[in-house]
């Protein structure tokens, strides 16, 4: 992995970007290039955390929480390059995805198979109440600790991620 900050001549004076820049090797050995942050700390952490990943991703291991919290308040642009290179798998990538934003695209994709526009927001409506009812049952349960006292954000996170995957099997189902 390599921090750095592009060097370009403007107007015959060297400029330096200003973001830093990181080169790397995904989990397939494919040179990788992202664009990150302005500040040299939070960039360069962000590459320990990035090498973290993909030596997760090599070993097909799970993710740790603290890897879940990050990737959950990784701005979407970079997750999505991660999950277009197939370091992120489709579903973690989706799991920053707001449940509202998943239930317009279910309705839009029923519009687009050829239901009526009726259809296809009574059905949008009754799966989105499913999601958020199986969404409110799961916090309220870790909430009032009936996981037990072994139950934490790693848990929780790990329940919603089952539960988008069960979302996307209704969704697919219809």
């Amino acid at each position: 992995m390599r921090l750095y900050r592009r060097v370009r001549r403007v107007g015959g004076k060297l400029r330096e970007s200003k973001h830093v820049h990181l080169d790397f090797e995904d989990h397939d050995r494919a040179p990788r290039t992202l664009t990150l942050f302005t500040d040299d700390s939070v960039s360069s952490a962000f590459a320990a955390k990035l090498d973290r990943l993909i030596a997760a991703r090599m070993a097909h291991e799970p993710l740790t929480g603290d890897l879940c919290l990050w990737l959950e308040r990784m701005p979407d642009h970079l997750r999505g390059k991660l999950a277009e290179w197939g370091i992120l798998d489709s579903a973690r990538a989706a799991s920053g995805k707001p449940l509202r934003e998943h239930v317009d695209d279910f309705e839009a994709g029923l519009t687009a198979r050829g239901a009526t526009d009726a259809h296809a927001q009574l059905t949008a409506n009754r799966k989105a109440k499913v999601i958020y009812t199986l969404a409110k049952e799961i916090t309220e349960s870790a909430a009032s600790g009936d996981e037990g006292p072994a139950a934490g954000p790693y848990e929780i996170r790990q329940e919603a991620l089952e539960l988008v995957e069960i979302t996307k099997k209704i969704l697919a189902e219809i």
